[in-house]
């Protein structure tokens, strides 16, 4: 039984596009395998809270963290170990343990009121006249 986990070592870390680009050696992976990677080089000043992505080979990989959430740069750190797992569903790499928060700043999507439909328009247009009721007064 090997219980021996991938460990990979990045070749460079370069801010592309406004991504973090942590280019590995060309490996295999495949679905749910887990994968160590290690930073071996410094991340650049100018990386602030750019989206990580991972570079193997032609693929470019995103890495999330574990609320699904892309990691940022300002999650990441030189000379560290992170434990992952691929994942081909979309690709990505996610994370296997939490990292430090981002600062990155998620814009709030708004949600456009709902529109009154045709129906609930003629719904309240069509009153029911409300029925008098007798209550006895001598219980």
């Amino acid at each position: 039984m090997n219980n021996c986990i991938l460990t990979v070592k990045s070749t460079s870390v370069v801010v592309t596009g406004g991504n973090l680009e942590i280019t590995i050696p060309e490996v295999t992976l495949t679905n749910h395998q887990p994968f160590r990677l290690i930073i071996c080089q410094s991340i650049p000043a100018d990386a602030a809270v750019d989206q990580v992505i991972l570079i193997n080979g032609t693929t470019q990989i995103p890495m999330m963290v574990r609320t699904g959430n892309y990691l940022r740069a300002d999650q990441v750190r030189c000379r560290r170990c992170y434990d992952l797992v691929y994942g081909n569903n979309p690709i990505h790499a996610s994370l296997l343990f939490f990292v430090p928060r981002s600062c990155y700043d998620v814009v709030n999507v708004t949600t456009p009121a709902p529109t009154e439909t045709a129906d609930a328009v003629a719904a309240q247009e069509v009153a029911v006249p409300n029925e008098s009721v007798d209550i006895p007064t001598n219980v």
